[in-house]
């Protein structure tokens, strides 16, 4: 839920970290899909063999551990950049296809189509903001 002045919201985004088309929350936790894998599969998030399955296709790729790791509870994105787009259908496809956890997904296609034009913003910047609250199920 939307707490304060949106507008306002979107000035100190551009103030802070400059003009992006996409941001989105660090992960407070981890900076690496390949821990966060670790942690779906602990906590039975997501089918086992769809999420092994999915990180042995982007290790084969060759991505690197400690990458970066957004949090996705809040996307602030420019919904009519070509580029935006292509990268939105792309992620989008990987989900259809694979684990449906998107932190698992989303640093692998920035990194893999070479997608720049975000930027992962501190997390207390969005509580002054956003309400967040959303509980997730125990298990898949």
């Amino acid at each position: 839920m939307i707490i304060n002045d949106i507008n306002e919201f979107l000035n100190k985004l551009n103030e802070k970290y400059g003009h992006f088309n996409f941001y989105l929350p660090i992960h407070p936790e981890r900076d690496c899909i390949y821990e966060e894998a670790k942690a779906v599969l602990k906590h039975r998030r997501d089918n086992a063999k769809t999420v092994k399955s999915q990180i042995k296709k982007i290790k084969e790729d060759g991505f690197p551990k400690h990458f970066g790791l957004s949090e996705n509870n809040v996307l602030i994105r420019y919904h009519k950049d070509p580029i935006t787009i292509k990268f939105m259908d792309k992620w989008w496809n990987m989900l259809k296809k694979g684990s449906k956890r998107d932190q698992l997904s989303f640093m692998y296609i920035s990194w893999k189509y070479k997608f720049k034009n975000y930027a992962l913003i501190e997390r207390k910047l969005l509580r002054k903001y956003f309400n967040i609250i959303r509980k997730h199920r125990r298990t898949f």
